[in-house]
């Protein structure tokens, strides 16, 4: 079911009206699909499937974007527009503290790592191997 929306009221306030999707919208999908593909080169039986499963999850996306959009507003009334902003910025403001003390605790490691020789194939692949592992 898709939803469509009167927009003269506020946007946690619209009224939702019920649509039916078009019962053929899944099928023309992977139709167009299906012929990208053949353009592309050939699909194959997996990704076929994959592409069946996208379409048939198609005709929900408005309801469910609908749903978020309704819980996000409903979610901004408690703590409202400052309280949203002030956790968002605290949460940056975080994230950035926690990657900065990352790279600060792994300064003498990287450098270690990049100072070594590669001079030889098994000197290369163990630097290789200390830079996947290292991250």
């Amino acid at each position: 079911m898709t939803w469509s929306v009167c927009w003269k009221t506020r946007p946690f306030e619209r009224g939702l009206r019920r649509q039916e999707p078009s019962p053929l919208l899944p099928q023309l999908l992977l139709l167009r699909a299906k012929a990208l593909l053949r353009r592309a080169g050939g699909a194959s039986l997996q990704s076929t499937g994959a592409l069946r499963t996208i379409a048939a999850a198609l005709p929900r996306l408005p309801d469910k974007a609908a749903r978020a959009s309704a819980n996000l507003h409903q979610d901004m009334r408690g703590p409202g527009l400052f309280g949203t902003i002030l956790l968002f910025v605290v949460f940056l403001i975080l994230g950035c503290g926690s990657e900065f003390l990352f790279w600060w605790a792994t300064a003498r490691m990287r450098a270690w790592i990049g100072s070594h020789p590669m001079t030889t194939v098994p000197q290369r692949l163990r630097m290789i191997g200390l830079r996947l592992a290292f991250g």
